[in-house]
């Protein structure tokens, strides 16, 4: 029988049940059991994988305290216990102890192959981390400051060896990069280069069809250009006169135009409404100034013995003024006859606005209509003066040409004239016809005399 002794550092719970868990996963051990140092035994501990944990397990689990007192297990022939603070009494409370052996008498399992011995061997060293308490000078100090500094000293040389493997790492992992770098910027500039000549070709492609559609191009121009100008200027005839058809039946203004005539319609109506309004106002007044004589007798025949004061008391002080008539009959007379004479002018001045307007209209409608004709008649005078050049190799008379183009595209529509009110007509008429006015205006006389307006006046005016 074979045993083997390695010494580690003290090992938590939780970190010596994952170590025989590994066991039981990685080579097969069926079970392990543990012993605690309050005397609780957990036996048959397997994989969490195949049964699920017992309640002691777990309550071990949680706790991730150091009162496993000895852990085991035996599977072919190796049997492996770990020992808290070693084998010896007293025990230690810096290191811990593992005894693997290796041949078992009672064995009668097939036993470990040498490599999966030494696959053993790796993994327990992976796993907890052994130490030689001899490997280091023996100090003059008390033995458990000689296993302090043991363990010290193999921390310190698994932290040397962590380092150097770290740095070999990295290293490899630089060179790794630097070549998996260069690798893909090669892979790159080939795809460049690889799509840089597709470019060109599909660029040299598009060139030479661009050059080609260009050709065609100027033979379709070469190939219009040679057609007869007649039959070209009879399409352009043709799309004019379509145009101008159109218009003419989609004749009218545009709704921004209709919007414009709006507020001037809106003015006249609101200017027609005010004058009708004063009107009336001016006929009931006209009617109550003549119904209070009326009232006057009625009273004075009822009362025959009140003196002819009291009779005109009566009446409004605004009519009668130490018993004679003051001048309000006549304004009375000539504000109704005003505000007549300007609802009449109002009516007739929207009446002439909007006479103006439908002729316009008119007009403009005959001159698109007009116009159509001059454009056939233009484009028969244009084929008559080719043809003439054709058959005789001159020009067209002169005189000839004038005859059959003349009034060709010209206008006879009047200036259109201005929309004057009536009053105005009538003010321009009596000032025109007369040499001079003069108004008596509240006592004051004024005299309008053309003859006597300077200049310089006449001047800014016009």
């Amino acid at each position: 029988m074979s045993k083997e002794s390695i010494t580690i550092p003290r090992t938590p719970d939780v970190k010596v049940i994952e170590t025989f868990r590994g066991l039981c996963t990685q080579f097969g051990f069926p079970t392990f059991s543990i012993a605690t140092v309050t005397g609780v035994p957990i036996n048959d501990v397997i994989s969490e994988i195949d049964n699920p944990e017992s309640q002691e397990l777990r309550l071990l689990l949680e706790a991730d305290s150091t009162i496993i007192n000895l852990c085991q297990s035996n599977h072919r022939g190796i049997h492996i216990q770990y020992y808290r603070g070693g084998t010896q009494d007293p025990k230690s409370a810096l290191f811990d102890t593992v005894i693997i052996d290796w041949n078992r008498n009672n064995s009668k399992e097939s036993i470990f192959s040498p490599s999966e011995r030494l696959e053993i061997g790796f993994y327990l060293a992976k796993e907890l981390n052994p130490f030689d308490p001899s490997k280091i000078a023996q100090w003059n100090v008390p033995e458990p400051f000689n296993q302090a500094f043991s363990i010290h000293d193999e921390m310190l040389n698994r932290l040397e060896r962590l380092n150097v493997k770290l740095i070999e790492d990295a290293d490899s992992f630089r060179r790794e990069s630097e070549s998996h770098y260069l690798e893909k910027e090669k892979t790159l500039e080939e795809k460049i280069e690889k799509k840089a000549e597709e470019l060109k070709q599909e660029y040299i492609k598009r060139q030479s069809e661009l050059t080609e559609r260009q050709a065609d191009l100027d033979a379709t121009l070469a190939e219009i250009d040679a057609r007869n100008n007649t039959v070209v200027r009879r399409e352009i005839r043709d799309k004019m006169l379509e145009d101008v058809t159109n218009r003419i039946k989609k004749f009218g203004v545009s709704p921004s135009t209709e919007q414009k005539r709006t507020p001037v319609f809106r003015g006249i109506l609101l200017l027609g409404i005010v004058i009708l309004g004063l009107l009336i106002l001016s006929l009931y007044e006209y009617h109550i100034l003549l119904s209070r004589p009326l009232l006057a007798e009625a009273q004075k025949s009822s009362s025959p013995n009140s003196g002819e004061n009291e009779v005109l008391n009566i009446k409004d002080k605004k009519f009668i003024v130490d018993g004679s008539v003051e001048y309000t009959w006549y304004w009375q007379i000539a504000k109704t006859s005003i505000l007549s004479f300007a609802l009449i002018s109002t009516i007739l001045y929207a009446i002439k606005w909007q006479d103006k307007w439908a002729k316009q209209h008119s007009d403009l409608e005959f001159e698109l209509q007009q116009f159509n004709l001059d454009v056939n008649r233009a484009n028969w005078v244009i084929e008559s003066c080719l043809e003439w050049r054709k058959e005789t190799e001159s020009e067209v008379p002169e005189q000839l040409l004038n005859s059959i183009t003349r009034n060709l595209f010209n206008s006879n529509s009047n200036k259109e004239e201005n929309v004057i009110h009536p009053a105005d007509e009538l003010a321009s008429a009596i000032i025109g016809s007369s040499s001079k006015l003069k108004l008596n205006v509240a006592g004051n006389e004024i005299e309008l005399n053309p003859k006597k307006v300077p200049k310089e006046i006449s001047n800014r005016n016009s």
